[in-house]
């Protein structure tokens, strides 16, 4: 051991707790040593900062597995990366990618390294930081998106154990510790954590939007007053969760009570209020009075006691509250965070955080959810009945992917749910025998099947699937279903790492041979040749606000108007994100062919036996490309927004125009539509289209012709070239 680098002020402790595992006391450490009981005291205290040949006769002393392992991490020097612990799930893949940078560093810095070389070790250091930056961070996310009442909600309960545990036979209305029943029950995304108690953090909705809300809720009830059918369920800006919780909020039930004839009838007292008043406005600010929000100001609560019992209980009464507008001191809330004091997922390291989003109402392609699925490190579980599976939302949500350019991530990170029920699966019947299934395991193959085809026919050939019955199947089941899928998720990286490595081999080796060096200097002459065809992106092929007006005639009415009287801005309709999609559509035509092209020149190069030296930069080079134009299309993206937000914010009178059409009798839809598209299409606009598409050919620039230059070494063009239009 040469030298003991990275001696963090917590490693005293580290110490310590490697001495505690391996069974021994503190003097053994000083006999093996040589030294006093008491300075092994200080060092594990810290009050005596340790030399590194003090740590090294330490470590020798403990002499366990976590010793060496300890020792190998501290012979690093972690100036990319944080120092991982003992006891990392892949730390053997980061030590080795420390050396990696290492070796990549003294080939950099040798004045002797041949120019065609230097690219391709500048690539390969880079991507050896993405993928060791993934594997470090042990943190990890799942989301469950599915339809309202699907069943997704009570399935992450079972899941991570938020049931009160006091039952042999499942009752779940009862046994869950979440609001769940038969749809339109979860009032927000929810997520869960685990730390040392039970907790739950409320992010409340702004009491501006609230009384947004409440707006919308007294047009409602002044509807109702004067005869008008209500909008419908399915159809109100206005969900029946939010309407069920500003009812109890303002203390305004409708309850069932029965008639002189026996005859149940509902007394809603909300008409009853809005028939006691004058005006609309009367009603809407009689409504806000009884809110009393000044009083919801709770953001954390915890239980009195420390028990688990007593801890679930309280969890499950508290969380029903504050869901159905219940609590006197939580306002509505925009996002709720529960905290459990024991581990998601028994017996393993991931995941750490459960996201249950809420029930898909009218679109499957919602901002929260496109971030959910597009996460890099989250699990997207896409829940499904069993009879409709792989379902309607779930194709929604992987054509709108593939469209934008981003159906990898479906294939790479997602896992489609099956929550069967009822005796689904045994009541299958297999249709090239006529003959009906004995067990639900043959059912589920069956379904399995079938749903293999659907979205074969999608396009999607790698998607798990995964069945669960919340009444009958073992939770570890779903556990050992989304854990496979995290460590496939990782193992993608450390297989990428050991990839790269052998790359960084064949490098050093090739400096010396003339022949792979020829190699290496014809590939980087045909990829310049490349370069110079194809650095100009395509000209504009669907403009961005394609996708808005498409979009727009698949939205009930009753939802583009929440939306317009937000500025364009509304979870189930949401204008700068179907803007953000529309550019992303046209990014991914635009650089399509470009992308094929550099795959397919690659493809050639690595057929062609005299190029062989060269042929693992370009297997690496292959990966990359991928990643330059996901980026590419991730950032298209959020420049249309930021293009687009600043004019559409001043737009005020639009707004106001676009909502005013409401009440217009029928066809407020269409009139919307022809309001918007006129706005996108005025001349006086058009330098904002001008804008978009300057900035997608820079983006191009910087995220997928600029690495691909700096890959075979290659000057940059100069920052007017870049601007230049």
């Amino acid at each position: 051991m040469d030298t003991l680098i990275s001696l963090s002020p917590d490693l005293g402790r580290e110490l310590s707790a490697l001495r505690t595992a391996a069974g021994l006391k503190q003097s053994d450490i000083a006999t093996a040593m040589r030294i006093h009981p008491s300075a092994v005291s200080r060092i594990e205290t810290g009050s005596m900062p340790p030399e590194e040949r003090i740590v090294s006769d330490y470590l020798k002393a403990v002499g366990s597995e976590e010793a060496r392992r300890l020792r190998a991490i501290l012979e690093r020097a972690w100036t990319d990366l944080p120092r991982p612990t003992v006891h990392h799930p892949t730390l053997d893949a980061l030590l080795k990618a420390t050396d990696d940078l290492r070796r990549i560093t003294e080939f950099l810095d040798d004045p002797s390294v041949p120019k065609p070389l230097e690219g391709q070790a500048r690539l390969l250091r880079d991507e050896i930081l993405k993928a060791a930056s993934y594997l470090a961070e042990r943190s990890h996310s799942v989301a469950y998106i599915g339809d309202i009442g699907v069943g997704k909600t009570t399935a992450a309960c079972f899941q991570v154990g938020l049931t009160r545990q006091t039952k042999l036979v499942r009752d779940l209305k009862e046994d869950v510790l979440l609001a769940t029943g038969a749809g339109r029950t979860t009032i927000c995304e929810v997520r869960v954590r685990t730390s040392d108690k039970f907790a739950i953090l409320v992010e409340p909705i702004p009491d501006a939007e609230v009384y947004r809300l409440v707006a919308e809720f007294a047009v409602d009830l002044w509807d109702r007053r004067e005869g008008k059918p209500p909008a419908g369920e399915d159809s109100r800006a206005l969900t029946g969760e939010l309407d069920r919780a500003l009812r109890n909020m303002a203390g305004l039930i409708r309850r069932r009570e029965k008639d002189d004839n026996g005859q149940f009838v509902v007394r809603d007292e909300g008409i009853e209020m809005a028939k006691g008043v004058d005006t609309l406005e009367d009603l809407r600010s009689a409504i806000a009075e009884r809110l009393r929000l000044y009083k919801r100001t709770t953001r954390e609560l915890t239980p009195d006691s420390s028990g688990d019992a007593e801890g679930r209980a309280w969890l499950r009464d508290t969380f029903y509250k504050i869901n159905d507008g219940r609590h006197d001191a939580v306002s509505l809330p925009h996002r709720i965070t529960v905290i459990v004091p024991f581990p998601l997922v028994t017996n393993a390291p991931l995941p750490s955080e459960i996201i249950d989003t809420k029930g898909i109402d009218q679109t499957a392609v919602r901002p929260d959810l496109r971030a959910a699925v597009d996460d890099p490190r989250c699990v997207s579980i896409l829940c499904s009945r069993f009879l409709e599976a792989p379902g309607q939302s779930t194709n929604l949500l992987i054509g709108h992917l593939k469209e934008t350019g981003s159906e990898r991530a479906v294939e790479e990170r997602a896992l489609l749910l099956v929550l069967d029920r009822n005796e689904e699966a045994r009541a299958m019947r297999d249709d090239e025998t006529g003959r009906d299934v004995e067990s639900v395991e043959e059912g589920r193959f069956l379904k399995k099947l079938q749903i293999e085809d659907a979205l074969l026919k999608n396009g999607v050939n790698q998607l798990p699937i995964a069945f669960f019955n919340t009444m009958e199947d073992d939770a570890k089941i779903l556990n050992e279903a989304i854990c496979s899928r995290l460590l496939q998720m990782r193992e993608r990286h450390a297989t990428r790492l050991e990839s790269l490595s052998q790359t960084i081999d064949t490098m050093i080796q090739n400096r010396e041979h003339e022949n792979a060096l020829a190699a290496q200097r014809e590939v980087n002459r045909r990829i310049e040749i490349f370069i110079e065809q194809n650095a100009e992106l395509r000209n504009m092929i669907r403009h961005c606000q394609d996708s808005l007006l498409e979009q727009m005639t698949r939205t009930h009415a009753r939802t583009l108007w929440a939306s317009m009287r937000r500025s364009g801005s509304w979870p189930n309709f949401d204008v700068y994100f179907w803007l953000g999609a529309g550019a992303s559509q046209d990014a991914t035509l635009r650089s399509l062919p470009r992308v094929q092209a550099l795959a397919g020149l690659i493809s050639n190069m690595l057929g062609d036996t005299d190029l062989e030296p060269a042929h693992r930069f370009l297997e690496a080079l292959k990966s990359s490309i991928e990643g330059w134009n996901a980026a590419f299309l991730e950032t298209v993206r959020n420049v249309a927004a930021e293009v687009f937000r600043p004019a559409l914010d001043d737009a005020r009178a639009f707004w106001a125009e676009c909502e005013s059409e409401w009440g217009q009798g029928s066809g407020y839809r269409d009139r919307v539509h022809e309001r918007i598209r006129i706005w996108f299409e005025d001349p006086d606009r058009q330098h904002l289209h001008r804008t978009l598409d300057q900035r997608m050919r820079r983006t191009w620039d910087t995220a997928f012709i600029n690495p691909l230059r700096e890959a075979i070494n290659i000057g940059l063009p100069r920052n007017d070239e870049l601007t230049a239009t």
